[in-house]
């Protein structure tokens, strides 16, 4: 054997026939194993012997409620918000001691997570913000809750008067033309101030009924005038139950003909491009036809 040569220089030897290399049972714990273990790592364990009905005892639910305790449910009247916005909106309408998480749930609702007590309180302490134009809705969370919106029988909008005369920039004086669109609740700092004169901005409630004018009449001492009105947003109706709170393509009420019909409609056109126009094939008159036929036999 060459000198020079070192055992490390020569390939391993095969394994013997007889010996078979036993691998042991994985760990699945540990393969799915987070990198970094923190105090809020789930630790599980296997209950095979649970009841059709798996039972959780209000003393089991409360402990499992700590990390929600300052927590808000809300949700946008009409359709749902992006998350990026309704992020940026609370942050320009809220002005918070701590810092609080958005976090999206099922039908359109949003989990608003608090790190300060009074940040939740002032939130909570009203029922109704608007955020993005639209009224939200809050709702304190518990550990019970389900995502289910309240039915409102009116919603606040806010409303711009334009053109108010002066004369009527009172209380009594907008109290009565707002009446003329709802129920005035509400106005602005700057129309309370008289600071910005072009509109009077007003929240006023709306219920299912609401008709929404464009134009509102006032006579003053026997000259008409005529305000316009403009409506920041405006609810939807549903056409089956008139609910303020969805759509009519999600009404629980609705008839189940419409569903019915719709999916055979959708059977029926299936395949079919409506955007093609039928081709119509030019008839000839009779003296064309007599001349080929004349042609044919020549």
């Amino acid at each position: 054997m060459d000198p020079s040569l070192l055992p490390s220089d020569f390939p391993p030897l095969c394994q013997p026939a007889g010996r078979l290399a036993i691998s042991t049972p994985k760990d699945w714990s540990q393969v799915f194993a987070p990198e970094v273990s923190t105090s809020k790592s789930l630790a599980f364990s296997h209950h095979p012997s649970e009841p059709e009905v798996i039972p959780f005892t209000s003393e089991k639910l409360s402990k499992g409620g700590e990390d929600w305790d300052l927590c808000l449910v809300g949700y946008s009247i009409g359709r749902r918000p992006f998350y990026e916005a309704l992020s940026s909106a609370i942050k320009k309408t809220w002005s918070l001691t701590g810092s609080v998480q958005l976090l999206s749930l099922n039908d359109g609702f949003f989990l608003f997570r608090f790190t300060c007590r009074d940040d939740f309180d002032m939130v909570w302490s009203r029922d109704v913000w608007f955020l993005l134009g639209k009224p939200f809705v809050f709702q304190k969370w518990h550990p019970k809750f389900i995502s289910k919106r309240e039915e409102l029988t009116s919603v606040p909008i806010w409303v711009k008067i334009h053109d108010l005369p002066l004369a009527c920039w009172n209380s009594e004086g907008i109290s009565r033309i707002a009446s003329k669109i709802g129920i005035p609740v509400a106005a602005d700092k700057l129309t309370e101030l008289k600071r910005r004169l072009t509109y009077a901005r007003i929240c006023v409630l709306f219920d299912n009924q609401a008709t929404f004018p464009e134009v509102i009449r006032v006579s003053l001492d026997g000259d008409e005038v005529s305000l316009k009105v403009q409506y920041e947003w405006r609810p939807s109706p549903c056409d089956h139950c008139k609910s303020l709170m969805h759509f009519s393509s999600s009404c629980p009420s609705k008839p189940l003909q419409d569903n019915i019909d719709k999916v055979k409609d959708k059977e029926v056109n299936r395949g079919r491009s409506f955007s093609r126009q039928a081709r119509y094939r030019a008839k000839s008159k009779p003296h064309e036809r007599q001349s080929e036929v004349n042609v044919g036999n020549s």
